[in-house]
């Protein structure tokens, strides 16, 4: 500085203070901004949450995580089983349980008539080999307009999209068959990073959810190994914080040869990203997609174009944060969206790293919202709420014949209640004439 004129001297003060004011004003900016994401997101000054009574609910023993349901046209319902936690703290040596991953089948009417008999069958195992460590299921969607069930799959060191043909049995009391076809591969695709699943418009078309940005380590999220796993580790966090929207929806055209490669791109044309996309649905002419995004709480209705590609058509508003989300066109004559929520989604970021059996219960809701008469959508309502301490965190949910069914990304079984008077009465019932 003793070098430096006078007049330079005070234009560098000058322009440093000006500066450091713009660079202050930013901080103060980015720092308000976490903050009321970090309010919204973990329900500060929420009213305390209000469950349902559970001591008449039965936990069905099954799959570890019935993280997704879908629904065949003859009354059975697939599940998927992921067994989240486990999978991706530990990465590849959570394969080595023999009692994780695979597809279940539960006759859903069966179990509606007689809880006490209702036990969920495993129709398709947790493939163990050398290429794929293990089959942790994740989305599912049936379609039953081609009878095609496509299933997002997690194999530890990649993640796919199986397709199956649905083979339906002369009587209805034996559970359908899946018949494979193939597997949607991408490099687009991270480790543990695709989502769910829904039918295009047609069998040679799907959509799929991106919810994480970066591969999960085979090794697990815990012990990164390569400098770029650590650092993609490391941003995790801001990009939560900060509420960004690095992800999208893949959309992926293919025959029925898988000889023949998949071609996957942005679904969006690389005009929309979205913050952490999570369940997908369509409606039954597959002209409009639904895409949940948890971080933003918000349930966004896309318009499928002539070239596949998707627009925003209009947005849904939630209360809560949303898991997996289904589109019933039988719920009432204008459709609903049925979806499982996470009331208590700061709690569970709080446990996040514990251990499954360390962790407190986590409550969970069935909720709706009902498409109106002029296009548009009514407010979220809740239409039942478990306490957690039977099955803990829901990530789907549906209603038939009184019941609630609910599932979770990692807690054990499938859990049925009794439904509230008033959702028994309107909501959604299995209808097997319904295309979906």
């Amino acid at each position: 500085a003793l070098f430096i004129p006078i007049d330079d001297q005070s234009a560098m003060r000058h322009c440093c203070g000006k500066w450091c004011f713009w660079a202050g004003v930013a901080i103060v900016a980015v720092m308000v901004h976490i903050g009321v994401n970090l309010h919204r997101l973990l329900g500060i000054g929420k009213p305390p949450l209000q469950t349902d009574d559970a001591s008449q609910c039965t936990l069905l023993p099954g799959p570890k995580g019935a993280e997704d349901v879908a629904i065949a046209r003859n009354g059975w319902g697939f599940f998927s089983a992921l067994d989240n936690n486990n999978l991706v703290d530990r990465g590849v040596v959570a394969c080595s349980d023999d009692s994780i991953g695979g597809l279940w089948a539960l006759d859903v009417y069966a179990t509606t008539a007689n809880l006490a008999t209702a036990v969920p069958v495993r129709i398709v195992d947790g493939v163990r080999n050398a290429k794929q460590p293990c089959a942790n299921y994740h989305g599912l969607f049936l379609s039953n307009a081609t009878d095609r069930l496509y299933a997002v799959v997690h194999h530890g060191t990649f993640s796919a999209v199986e397709v199956y043909r649905v083979v339906y049995c002369r009587t209805r009391e034996v559970a359908p068959t899946l018949e494979f076809l193939r597997e949607i591969q991408s490099d687009a695709f991270p480790n543990m990073g695709i989502n769910d699943v829904v039918e295009g418009i047609d069998s040679g078309e799907l959509y799929v959810t991106q919810w994480l940005s970066f591969n999960v380590p085979t090794s697990g999220r815990h012990h990164p190994i390569t400098l770029i796993e650590k650092v993609q580790s490391f941003a995790l966090l801001p990009i939560f914080l900060l509420g960004l929207r690095v992800n999208t929806v893949h959309r992926c055209t293919f025959t029925d040869d898988p000889a023949v490669p998949a071609v996957c791109t942005d679904a969006f044309g690389g005009k929309v990203t979205m913050q952490t996309p999570n369940g997908i649905t369509t409606t039954p002419d597959r002209q409009t997609v639904f895409v949940n995004d948890v971080s933003d709480m918000t349930i966004t209705a896309f318009r499928r174009l002539p070239s596949g590609l998707l627009e925003p058509a209009n947005v849904i508003p939630l209360e809560f944060a949303v898991d997996n989300v289904d589109f019933h066109s039988d719920g009432g004559s204008h459709g609903q969206l049925w979806m499982g929520t996470i009331p208590e989604l700061g709690k569970i970021i709080a446990h996040i790293d514990d251990a499954d059996e360390a962790k407190p219960p986590f409550a969970g809701s069935a909720a709706v919202v009902d498409r109106l008469a002029d296009g548009g959508w009514g407010p979220p309502r809740v239409v039942y709420t478990h306490d957690g301490t039977k099955l803990s965190q829901v990530s789907c949910a549906f209603t038939h014949s009184g019941y609630v069914f609910l599932g979770s990304p990692w807690s054990p079984g499938i859990l049925v209640c009794p439904a509230r008077a008033e959702s028994a009465a309107h909501d959604h019932n299995i209808d097997p004439a319904t295309p979906q």
